[in-house]
């Protein structure tokens, strides 16, 4: 009798055992399915209101830069939208020091990104030189071939802002100087 109690107690301490470890792995996979989700959640709240924030920065940023007039120089505060939207009627291009300010700006911004950033900006209004709905301007993280851009190139060359997955700020409308931009800033992981 003694043996048959003996087995009937190992038999059920592996029963119990295997039991246990069933649970055990059934709870790790259960936690690990909602770290997943968790994380997902997370990614996309962060990156959502990142890419808010930035478009709240962009908005509100304003900054002296130094001019040189016949051999004196004076301080020229600007509005990063109203330099924007001086830049998009073609008061100044991509030589002059004004753009080299604001595109240093939007640098800034880019090198406190958690990932690479893209501005979409056009206007609806007809004098538009530069930024219209059928050509916008994008500003994008990097120069030269580590630029975003170039990364969103198709084999032909065209761009492809759908190429990566990506966040996205709400299509919002500002004031640009005289002009009514429409933005958006993409967030890419």
């Amino acid at each position: 009798m003694d043996v048959k109690r003996g087995q009937a107690v190992v038999i059920d301490g592996l029963f119990f055992l295997m039991i246990c470890g069933f649970a055990a792995a059934t709870l790790l996979w259960a936690g690990s399915v909602y770290g997943d989700k968790s994380f997902e959640a997370y990614r996309y709240i962060y990156m959502t209101d990142y890419t808010g924030g930035a478009m709240a920065v962009l908005s509100n940023l304003d900054y002296e830069y130094t001019v040189s007039i016949g051999g004196s120089s004076a301080a020229v505060k600007a509005a990063w939208l109203d330099e924007l939207g001086s830049y998009m009627l073609g008061e100044f291009n991509e030589t002059d020091a004004r753009y080299k300010v604001m595109r240093g700006h939007w640098d800034t911004l880019c090198s406190q990104a958690p990932a690479p950033l893209l501005l979409t900006v056009y206007s609806e209004y007809e004098g538009t030189a530069r930024g219209t709905q059928e050509e916008p301007l994008y500003f994008a993280c990097g120069e030269g071939d580590r630029s975003l851009l170039k990364a969103l190139e198709d084999e032909d060359g065209e761009l492809n802002i759908f190429k990566y997955p990506y966040y996205s700020s709400d299509i919002m409308s500002k004031s640009c100087s005289t002009l009514r931009c429409i933005m958006d800033i993409k967030i890419y992981y």
